[in-house]
């Protein structure tokens, strides 16, 4: 007869991991709802609704290895936790669903360190981080791969002695052209590739070095496979006229192909570097916590994770205090009679779109010798999902005939006693230079950046809502954008706490 282990063995460290991860995603389940809709809507994202059932298993194994009389408070986990619980507000506040999203693995690890300790939390670190390859954190990478893609292309094409122009993202041949848009960038293959090696690493037990050549190796792979797709593709209506099957009618089925051999060729040297890993003479097993169990005066702690977890999502959820925000409007312009003239009706060619302001205004200012500034405000007395300062819709540069001057710089201008205003060129109508200007208010703080007008609304208007509007200029450059920024210089200096002064400070 052999005796049965103690169910505390058994089950190790999960029950407590498991309820708190439960918790945190209870509590952000914003956070939660904003990944799955990703993972719906988001076609590279679909993978999402397999990270997440894969992500969660290995976490209740790798909990499951740990002997239950490690598991203990832990007043640091606790610590880090409410300083990641406010972030998260802030982010909610501010709208931005990658923040929310981005912040849901660290807020769930630190709860398990919170609940757990320091020698469970190690031992979870790697399901939990596993998530992000089901987060949309991988768009920053975009440009980068894109990028790659159109040299490597180019490179390729001219070795093989194909005669191609390429022009930015555009591969122009003999009998035809190809666009390499960011589908091309070979971004989805490469994050699928590094989550299939990681995986797979852990499948097999690899660690340490082998683990990261594996990984490296996976990414790599991704890469090269995307770029012979591209090349191999564009060879064929090179060689074809523009009429092989690959071109003509689709190239998707040749894009899976391609794809599987990948995922093939990642098993395979995970398997390989099993082989040969050095075989361990005994199981690992982690070090457990030098007491029994947790201290007496630390039990009690034990809800307080879950009690900072229940506030933030009452705080999250809970209406904010709104105080005679429909009494505040907008400003009107100053009246000008000395060397500026104005307020004027404004130039019908630059017409910025925001997503439904409070208040919007537009103005012109002329000087005596007939030189114009264009003037752009608008007002948030609050802010929701889709109406927002900061917006993926919204643009300055508008309607859709203005455009950035390339290669694009972002110059910051400023003198004693005036505000700074941020100053880039953009191209107008008939491809006219113009000079633009602007800076962001959120309640009496100024900004020139978008993340950073976010984050100051999220912190603002934790409470109550905070007012928020944007001031921007345009000018119309001679031959080149220095006298226009000398102009906008001048009328900044002289008008920029009156035009500051028309966005509400308060919200009361």
């Amino acid at each position: 007869m052999s005796a049965r282990a103690p169910s505390g063995v058994r089950l190790g460290a999960a029950l407590p991991v498991l309820a708190a991860t439960t918790a945190a995603v209870a509590a952000l389940w914003s956070s939660a709802a904003s990944l799955a809709g990703n993972w719906v809507s988001i076609h590279d994202y679909r993978h999402g609704f397999i990270i997440a059932p894969v992500a969660l298993l290995w976490l209740a194994v790798a909990a499951r290895r740990v002997p239950a009389r490690a598991v203990r408070a832990s007043l640091a986990g606790m610590v880090l936790l409410a300083a990641a619980l406010v972030a998260w507000l802030v982010s909610w506040r501010a709208h931005s669903d990658i923040a929310i999203e981005a912040l849901l693995p660290p807020v769930i690890w630190l709860t398990i360190l919170a609940v757990s300790g320091w020698t469970v939390a190690r031992e979870v670190i790697g399901p939990v981080a596993y998530l992000y390859f089901a987060i949309p954190v991988w768009e920053f990478l975009l440009p980068t791969l894109q990028w790659l893609s159109v040299h490597v292309t180019e490179a390729s094409l001219a070795i093989a002695g194909v005669p191609a122009q390429v022009t930015e993202y555009l591969v122009t041949l003999p009998s035809g052209s190809f666009e390499i848009v960011e589908g091309c960038s070979g971004k989805r293959y490469f994050v699928i590739a590094f989550a299939v090696s990681v995986i797979a690493g852990v499948f097999q037990k690899l660690r340490g070095w082998r683990m990261s050549m594996l990984v490296l190796a996976g990414g790599l792979l991704a890469l090269v496979a995307n770029w012979l797709r591209i090349f191999v593709v564009i060879y064929a209506g090179y060689a074809t006229e523009m009429r092989h099957y690959l071109v003509a009618v689709e190239h998707e089925s040749f894009g899976n192909v391609i794809f599987a051999l990948l995922l093939a060729a990642i098993y395979v040297a995970a398997h390989m570097l099993a082989r040969v890993r050095a075989q361990r003479s005994a199981r690992h097993v982690p070090r457990a916590a030098s007491a029994p169990g947790s201290l007496p005066e630390l039990r009690a702690l034990l809800l307080v994770p879950f009690v900072l977890l229940g506030a933030t999502a009452a705080l999250a959820y809970a209406p904010v205090g709104e105080r005679d925000i429909a009494k505040r409007e907008l400003g009107h312009f100053p009246v000008a009679a000395g060397r500026w003239q104005g307020p004027l009706p404004p130039v019908v060619a630059w017409s910025p779109r925001f997503a439904r302001p409070d208040g919007e205004r537009r103005a012109s200012y002329r000087t005596t010798s007939g030189q114009a500034v264009e003037i752009y405000l608008n007002f948030y007395a609050s802010q929701e999902d889709g109406r927002e300062l900061v917006y993926f819709d919204n643009s300055l540069l508008a309607p859709g005939f203005w455009s950035r001057s390339w290669p694009f710089e972002m110059r910051v201008l400023e003198s004693d006693g005036m505000r700074p205003l941020a100053t880039m060129e953009a191209l107008g109508p008939y491809r006219q230079r113009w000079l633009l200007a602007y800076v962001y208010k959120v309640g009496r703080w100024t900004t020139l950046r978008e993340p950073m007008a976010q984050v100051g609304y999220g912190l603002q208007s934790l409470l109550r809502p905070a007012p928020a509007g944007v001031v921007s200029l345009t000018v119309q450059c001679a031959e080149n954008c220095q006298e226009a920024q000398v102009l906008v210089q001048d009328f900044w200096h002289e008008m920029s706490s009156s035009l500051l002064g028309m966005i509400p400070d308060d919200a009361a």
